[in-house]
């Protein structure tokens, strides 16, 4: 029978988040190659000179640290928003050794201050949360390259009381969200137009439901009044140049814990680094050959070019390779969902990366890949970059339950959209983390 021969041809590109293959300096015939991964770690963190934590001053905000009255389980209500909040000043100073201020009312503090005055619910003396006020302020405190302002809010969208009592409606907040959605939309293009980016990272903590209840700003009623409210989330949302928020990220200043991540961060070159890595198949396959046996082909080495062979019958066989590589770390910019692509006329499975140290590949059939001619085809992985928000969002807080609350804020898709629109980041927007190009070809 006709001795079939498979060249598996593997190259690595390098794109944005992709994955780069060349013959390293050990093994035959390319054996051991390289890898190009996102990097994590190695970042000039003294790069960010200053860091201003702008507080929202809502009263609402103090729900997630005044847990006095008569309900019982406040007694075991955790302070999350108090530690995680302080966590991160003190990361700022410690790690990044930047000069860290918190602004809340227009006043100026250092940090044990402003951590003082959160314990003890002076600094809440809002009326009431303003989302858009908060960015045009950090905008303005945020100048130059090595800065970042840090928002730390609720991100309920309001006009407050007092207009919804002059409009004699209730429900004016949801009636006129557009409008509150137009004026988040605004500081979003500025930040655009300044080159610079947007990180929102969202918490869960205790709350005590004293402190807010509804988007009708308390003027209708509903069951949570005075009750423990868990996972109810707060965010903090970092501005500045996207090389500086990549810095904050991979300094590991972000206090871990969060819920979910959204962002106008994306991968590119400038964010990936070399490591090396091997193929290997499992035992019970057929006899593979790591490298070209043809001697006419020894030189293909030198081309960075990476072989796998096969000089035996295999119509009906499927095969499996597993790629290995040391572990790398996603930043934290990135969403870890990582979902593979790829040509399944040719391929049969892509499993995902597991651990992001490997990943293997099954074959379909050798007879049922329709190969006539030389085929290129790719494998790729990709991180989705539009977050899908609408399990964090709700906009009935006034007839839902607590327990339909958890986990979400009235009108967080307004803002989420908001910042998709600006940054032109639609739902199948993608970083190609990892892409690996294969030739198949028979003889």
């Amino acid at each position: 029978m006709k001795k079939i021969i498979l060249y598996i041809v593997l190259g690595i590109l390098v794109v944005v988040g992709v994955i780069k293959i060349f013959r390293g300096n050990t093994g035959e015939y390319g054996s051991k190659a390289k890898i190009e991964v996102p990097l994590k770690g190695d970042v000039n963190v003294t790069a960010i000179k200053n860091v201003t934590f702008i507080v929202d001053n809502s009263g609402s905000m103090r729900g997630y640290i005044d847990f006095s009255g008569n309900n019982p389980k406040f007694k075991d209500a955790k302070k999350t928003l108090l530690s995680i909040t302080g966590t991160f000043m003190s990361n700022c100073e410690n790690i990044l050794h930047a000069n860290t201020i918190a602004e809340c009312n227009k006043i100026n503090y250092d940090i044990d201050t402003m951590l003082d005055n959160l314990t003890t619910y002076s600094a809440f003396s809002g009326p009431i949360t303003e989302v858009n006020k908060l960015l045009e302020t950090a905008i303005t405190k945020c100048v130059g390259d090595s800065s970042i302002c840090v928002i730390v809010s609720d991100l309920i969208l309001s006009h407050g009381k007092r207009k919804l009592l002059e409009q004699n409606d209730h429900y004016y907040n949801l009636h006129s969200l557009t409008d509150l959605q137009t004026s988040v939309r605004n500081q979003f293009h500025k930040l655009k137009n300044e080159d610079k980016g947007v990180l929102i990272v969202k918490y869960d903590g205790d709350f005590n439901g004293k402190y807010y209840y509804n988007y009708t700003e308390n003027l209708e009623v509903c069951t949570y009044k005075d009750s423990l409210m868990q996972k109810r989330p707060f965010y903090f949302v970092a501005i500045g140049k996207n090389k500086a928020l990549k810095d904050l990220c991979n300094s590991d200043c972000i206090p871990s814990g969060y819920s979910e991540i959204f962002t106008s961060l994306s991968l590119d070159k400038n964010d990936m680094i070399d490591e090396e890595y091997s193929v290997r198949q499992p035992f019970d396959q057929p006899q593979w050959i790591l490298g070209n046996p043809d001697p006419r082909k020894a030189d293909e080495a030198k081309k960075l070019i990476y072989s796998i062979s096969i000089n035996k019958n295999i119509k009906t066989a499927i095969s499996k390779f597993t790629f290995t590589f040391p572990s790398f770390i996603l930043p934290i910019y990135v969403n870890k969902a990582l979902m593979p692509d790829y040509n399944k006329s040719i391929l049969n499975s892509v499993s995902n990366i597991i651990n992001f140290e490997s990943f293997e590949i099954e074959t379909r059939p050798f007879n049922e890949m329709g190969i006539k001619r030389p085929k290129d085809i790719k494998i790729k992985f990709n991180s989705p970059r539009y977050i899908d928000y609408t399990p964090y969002s709700t906009l009935d807080d006034v007839k839902s339950s607590l327990s339909e609350m958890t986990g979400k804020t009235w009108g967080l898709e307004s803002v989420i959209q908001a910042l998709y629109e600006v940054y032109d980041i639609k739902k199948n927007d993608v970083n190609e983390v990892v892409s690996i190009k294969f030739r198949i070809f028979k003889q």
